[in-house]
């Protein structure tokens, strides 16, 4: 979980030096519509930062369960390769994998 958290937080940190770096430059304080297009857009990158430690999040769980379940219905089956625990890790080193 510590993952998808810096995940998140480099984000936006990145985005927030970034915002800082082009604001001064951008942002001169004579127009209040300017600043809240600013404020807005800084707050969709923040939702979208949690959007995409989420989807990533979402996919490693995934990718977990399916292997999971192939690695449980192959030594269920009874299927060669069960007995010589033919992950993808040692796939090389123990011959042909139905994987």
């Amino acid at each position: 979980m510590s993952k998808y958290i810096s995940i998140f937080f480099l984000g936006a940190l990145v985005s927030f030096l970034l915002f800082f770096i082009f604001g001064s430059v951008f942002m001169e304080g004579g127009n209040p519509a300017e600043e809240a297009v600013y404020t807005f857009g800084t707050i969709i990158v923040l939702f979208m930062l949690f959007f995409i430690s989420q989807i990533c999040y979402l996919i490693d769980l995934i990718n977990k369960k399916r292997y999971s379940l192939i690695v449980r219905y192959l030594s269920a089956t009874g299927s060669p390769n069960s007995s010589k625990g033919c992950l993808k890790s040692n796939a090389k080193e123990s011959g042909p994998c139905w994987i």
